[in-house]
């Protein structure tokens, strides 16, 4: 490892030791808070990934209903029943990659810091989430994070350095709401 290498990764991870982080359970936690209802629906959703552990932990800014391998991804969920047949739902959705990324130590360069207990958070609304609330009946709402695909070497890579990371998909609790 050349000494340029050395010196941005102890800068990056504070220490450039490996570190032994269980694998066997998340390290990160989804939550889904609704925000001001408009005719019985939500209007706004906070999504939060909150560091559930001792320790830090790297993670990407993930998109938001928008799939994402580079940087993991959150997807609200809706289940709608109508309270009569209304016709057919839209939906919405959209596919984010990139090809020739730089070195897994160079992307997590921009990954967020979260301290334990710390989150990443975004609030985002009906429109930027892409749900439609027109018509009356049951909505059940939750989220799903998916993680970012990392290689086996390249997770190799960053347990060497330090670096814990996301790993697992999580799902929230489901939230219901009845319009009439």
């Amino acid at each position: 490892m050349n000494v340029s290498i050395a010196a941005g990764l102890f800068l990056l991870v504070g220490v450039a030791s490996p570190q032994n982080f269980s694998v066997t359970k998340p390290n990160l936690e989804l939550r889904l808070t609704p925000g001001k209802l408009l005719h019985g629906v939500p209007v706004k959703f906070t999504f939060e990934l909150v560091n559930i552990t001792d320790h830090d932990v790297y993670v990407p800014k993930p998109k938001v209903d928008c799939i994402s391998s580079i940087d993991g991804y959150i997807w609200l969920e809706l289940d709608f029943t109508p309270a009569k047949f209304t016709g057919s739902g839209s939906g919405f959705g959209c596919t984010e990659d990139q090809v020739g990324l730089p070195a897994i130590l160079d992307r997590a360069k921009d990954w967020h810091l979260l301290h334990p207990g710390e989150t990443v958070m975004q609030i985002l609304g009906q429109h930027e989430l892409h749900y439609d609330d027109k018509g009356a009946g049951t909505y059940e709402f939750w989220a799903e994070y998916h993680p970012p695909t990392i290689n086996s070497q390249d997770q190799k890579t960053l347990r060497e350095a330090g670096i814990d990371f996301p790993r697992y998909d999580l799902k929230t609790r489901r939230f219901v709401y009845k319009k009439h």
